[in-house]
């Protein structure tokens, strides 16, 4: 479970900094780690 969790995440942000740059895609890192720790905890 950890381990598609960690790759699902990796897709995610590769596809987000991809779509939105780099800079963008560092905000939407911590939001879904943010919104990761709000569903998990």
């Amino acid at each position: 479970m950890k381990n598609l969790l960690n790759y699902c995440l990796v897709i995610f942000t590769i596809s987000v900094i991809v779509g939105f740059g780099f800079s963008g895609g560092v905000i939407s890192f911590f939001g879904y780690i943010t919104f990761l720790n709000k569903v998990l905890l």
